[in-house]
Formats: structure tokens, C-alpha cells, sequence
């Protein structure tokens, strides 16, 4: 591959050299042949006019075309812009060359970034469209701004610190390797994100990515597992289920990533076994599996020779609350946590409040959260101010708050855990599913809602009937799924159920509700 990168004097490597830029990076990790064509204070007209003499002269297989900060400061509207980079990419495409747009990094000067949004909306359009190859040097960047962390990859308001140059070279090396695998001169989308055929790969920070894995049949459909590349050790947050399609995702992102597994350690926010379920296949010897206390035991006792006993225990306790015996063999023989729990016990360090684990330049304070599972931890980086949550907080999807036993008050415990986190100042919530939150404490108070209307629901569902049991309760519920309860899959009855188990419970320490004893089999409530 050879590489001409046009661009002004963030090409260049403003206000240091050009071996400071970061298409010098580019050329110091891959090994191309590569030309810094940046020019300090070039406009996008300048560098169309001179695409000529500076690009197409020396007959390069790809040009990486990256401009507009200078037109965003000096005003120019969109369709000067626009015009100039689609003349770039016609002069390109005529002379067999591979475009590869920029996407611009942000500014941090209000006026100009105004313009550079709209610059880099129709970059992104344009390349979609036209199926042009491009780079999102932004988002690496708007990450660490949201983080706090401008003045790190900053030494202006407009050019990057050395660590900022560095971190536009890893971007590009990260897209560049994958154009790589193909020079037919075929073009394909590619930006630092890249998707396989069954997973994603996203650096979200530098030494910090995100793969998502699918879950197969499962409504969450896929799980962020994240990963943290050090110099020495990795370490990687939660594994997927023990299930091929998991397996090959995750085996086949941490290539793309270039983490050796053998150099690599985990951290398990919670034993559901789409967090923990792939670990005794991923985990190498020497390496060390980190959980709170709590869920290292039902870890343990889930895949070792204890499982008969644990299942055992929650087909009884499921009855107790008003399960069919029936429903309750076809939910657990059904159950995720069943089919595809570890394939083995693993030994697991208990990880504990305050406990610090230092990789990739990050510091990663353990925050104990329990309330979607007895021992569910957290974990804070205090620099960079992100939050990776598990399934604590998650964005568009309310997290599951299930009572697995009557020595627990799930509810009132993830109440006060959410209490917790609350007062952590946060830019950024990595969850285990879904998409990265920037409002923390906004989703804390929804995610409180949405259990207060909840428990209103219940109280009134008691009310209007009673004595009942969970499960009876449960039938009564609203749910997001538009059927009803007898059309319910199993698993999700399950789910439910275990739902109304935690809000009764809450309910009845409130002293709103009291148990009116066992009919049936089954523990009943009514309204106090």
C-alpha cells in the first residue's frame, strides 16, 4: 500500500514536526510508504488545486483526504466545502486511486465547530452513499472532550497535543489495517469502527475498545465487552455466552485489537452468563479472573460440581413464589444460565469496593453495585470520569431487578446502590448492552421512575385483588411485550416474575403489603 495524505497543518503535525503527525504513526506501525502532503493553513480549495502536483503525481493506491478546520474559521457555507472534496475524490477515482475521507476532529472554539458538525454530517453521508472508504478521527476525540480530557489531546484550541497526534495515528492504523486485507481497489466503509460478520469493534478510547458480541435468541441481542490493551497485561470486562457464536466473535475482535489472550486477565461484573459464560474457555493459565465475592460463589456453584444444587434452589424457590412445576422445568432447561453457563469452574480473585486495578494508563476503582445480582461491581476510572456499569445502568433498557432469595431486598439494595453512583461525577456510562450514556445521573432518575410506578402498579394490582402470588401478579403487570401472559415465552414469564418478586418485597419492608401465609404451595400478598 502506498498512502499520500493531503491535508492542512493538522496533517502536518502543527505546531510540531512532521515526524510528530500522525501520518508519520501510520508510517512507523504499518510499514507503508507513505507522504505528509499537510500544509499549514490550507483551505479545501487549496488543497483541490494542488491535488494534482501533490497527490496524483506520485500515483499512490490510496489518498487519505482530511481539511475544513481552516474553512470552518474562515467561514466558508458547506457547498464550497462540499464541492471541493467531491472534485478530490472524481480526480482520485479517475486515476485508479482509493479515496479515504477524515472526518475531522473537533474544535474546540463553538463558532467553527458549528461549521465542522455540518462538514462532517455530509462527509459521512457522501462516503455512505458513494461507498467511499473513510476515517472518523472525531469520535476518539469527542470522547475524551465529554471525559474531561481536553487538555490531554489538545495544545490549543484547535491542534492536537502529542498525545492527540498519536491518538489520530492509531485511529488510522486501526481503519488502514483493515483496507489492508484488500487492495482490488474495491471500496468499503471504513471508519475506526469496524464490523465484522457477526461482531463490532469500536475503539472508544486510546488502549480502550469495545467489542459487541451477539447473543443469540436472546432480546438484548448482543453484549459490549470491553477491552483495555496494556504495554505488559489486557484486560477485558465481561466475556459473552458459552456459546460458538460468542466464542468466534470475541476470538476474532481480539485479533483485530491484537490482545493475546495468554497476557490477558477479566473482570466478571456479575455472574449472569452472558457476562460469565465464556471465561473458562477464554481464561489462560497464569491468567486471573476477577468477581465480587458473592458472584464468584454462585459462579462456582453454577458450573462446578455444585450445579445440580443451584438450580435446585431456584426451581424451588420459583415454586414457593407461585411457578407451575411444569413451567418451571421448561424455563430452566430453557434458561440461558442453564445451557450455556462456563463449561467449567474457574478460579476467581474476589474483587472488592475500593479495590484498584491499574491497565492501559487507566486506574479502574472497583464500586460495589449489587441489586441486578446480590454482588454486581462497577467500575470507575476518576481521571477520564467513565462509568463501565454492567448491567447496573443500561440506556433505552431498564435492567432486571429480580429477588433470588428471602434473604435479600433486591429492590431497596439497588436503590441504594444507584444512590451511590449518583454522586460519582461521571461524562461517560459504558453499559453492558446498548449504547454509551452521557447522562448519568438523568438516567438514574428514570431508571428510579420507571421502579416507583412499578411498585404503584403492584400495590394497586393488590388492591383491586387479593391474596395473590407473584407469579399472579406478574400476569397483571404491563410489559413492554405486546401479548398476552399465556402467549408469553417461558423465559420471559421468568423474567417477569422474578421482577414482581423483588417490587412485593420491596413493598412488604415498606409495610404496604403484608404476606397472608402459603395457598397452595405459594407465599400470597394483600394490601395492608
Amino acid at each position: 500500500m502506498k498512502i499520500d495524505a493531503i491535508g492542512d497543518s493538522i496533517t502536518e503535525g502543527y505546531p510540531y514536526s512532521r515526524q510528530n503527525s500522525w501520518v508519520e504513526h501510520i508510517a512507523q506501525v504499518l510499514k507503508f510508504e507513505i507522504l505528509n502532503q499537510g500544509i499549514c493553513g490550507d483551505l479545501t480549495k487549496g488543497m483541490f488545486k494542488r491535488f494534482q502536483r501533490d497527490v496524483l503525481a506520485f500515483t499512490p493506491t490510496h489518498a487519505i483526504i482530511l481539511g475544513g478546520t481552516n474553512d470552518a474559521a474562515a467561514g466558508y457555507l458547506l457547498s464550497s466545502v462540499s464541492a471541493n472534496y467531491t472534485a478530490m475524490v472524481v480526480m482520485s477515482c479517475q486515476q485508479g486511486i482509493i479515496p479515504v475521507l477524515g472526518l475531522p476532529i473537533p474544535s474546540l472554539l463553538p463558532e467553527e465547530e458549528k461549521s465542522l458538525i455540518e462538514y462532517r454530517s455530509w462527509l459521512k453521508d457522501y462516503a455512505n452513499r458513494e461507498n467511499i472508504l473513510y476515517i472518523d478521527f472525531y469520535s476518539p476525540f469527542l470522547t475524551a472532550v465529554k471525559a474531561g480530557q481536553a487538555a490531554r489531546l489538545f495544545i490549543d484550541e484547535v491542534h492536537p497535543s502529542l498525545e492527540g497526534y498519536k491518538l489520530m495515528g492509531e485511529t488510522a492504523v486501526y481503519s488502514l489495517e483493515r483496507v489492508n486485507a484488500s487492495l482490488d481497489g474495491q471500496s468499503s466503509n471504513c471508519e475506526y469502527r469496524n464490523r465484522g460478520e457477526n461482531y463490532l469493534v469500536e475503539q472508544i478510547l486510546p488502549n480502550l475498545f469495545r467489542i459487541e458480541i451477539p447473543l443469540p435468541k436472546i432480546p438484548l441481542k448482543t453484549i459490549n465487552s470491553y477491552v483495555f490493551k496494556g504495554k505488559e497485561r489486557h484486560l477485558i470486562i465481561d466475556t459473552g455466552m458459552n456459546r460458538e457464536e460468542c466464542f468466534n466473535a470475541m476470538i476474532s475482535g481480539l485479533a483485530e485489537i491484537g490482545v493475546d489472550l495468554t497476557m490477558t486477565d477479566f473482570v466478571i461484573t456479575h455472574y449472569h452468563v452472558d457476562h460469565a459464560g465464556l471465561i473458562a474457555r477464554l481464561v489462560a493459565p497464569g491468567c486471573k479472573v476477577y468477581a465480587s465475592e458473592q458472584d464468584r460463589k454462585v459462579i462456582i456453584d453454577a458450573s462446578g460440581q455444585s450445579t445440580e444444587k443451584y438450580w435446585k434452589s431456584v426451581q424451588d424457590y420459583g415454586a414457593y413464589h407461585g411457578f407451575s412445576p411444569e413451567q418451571l422445568r421448561t424455563a430452566i432447561e430453557s434458561h440461558p444460565g442453564f445451557r450455556f453457563m462456563p463449561e467449567r469452574a474457574v478460579e476467581i480473585t474476589p474483587l472488592a469496593e475500593g479495590d484498584v486495578l491499574s491497565v492501559g494508563g487507566y486506574n479502574l476503582r472497583c464500586i460495589a453495585t449489587p441489586g441486578h445480582t446480590v454482588g454486581h461491581i462497577s467500575l470507575y476510572e476518576p481521571d477520564w470520569k467513565f462509568f463501565i456499569s454492567g448491567d447496573h445502568i443500561l440506556g433505552k433498557v431498564t435492567p432486571n431487578i429480580s429477588q433470588a432469595s428471602d434473604d435479600e431486598d433486591a429492590l431497596a439494595v439497588y436503590f441504594s446502590s444507584l444512590d451511590k453512583v449518583y454522586h460519582l461525577e461521571i461524562h461517560q456510562v459504558l453499559p453492558a448492552h446498548k449504547t454509551v450514556l452521557n447522562d448519568c445521573r438523568g438516567r438514574i432518575n428514570q431508571l428510579k421512575e420507571h421502579h416507583f410506578s412499578r411498585l404503584e402498579e403492584i400495590w394497586q394490582i393488590l388492591k383491586n385483588k387479593s391474596p395473590l402470588n407473584a407469579y399472579e401478579v406478574a400476569a397483571r403487570m404491563t410489559w413492554e411485550i405486546k401479548r398476552e401472559w399465556d402467549e408469553f415465552p417461558v423465559q420471559q414469564k421468568w423474567f417477569a416474575h422474578g421482577e414482581a418478586i423483588a417490587h412485593i418485597k420491596y413493598l412488604e419492608r415498606e409495610g404496604r403489603i403484608v404476606s397472608c401465609g402459603e395457598e397452595e404451595n405459594s407465599i400470597r400478598w394483600a394490601v395492608n
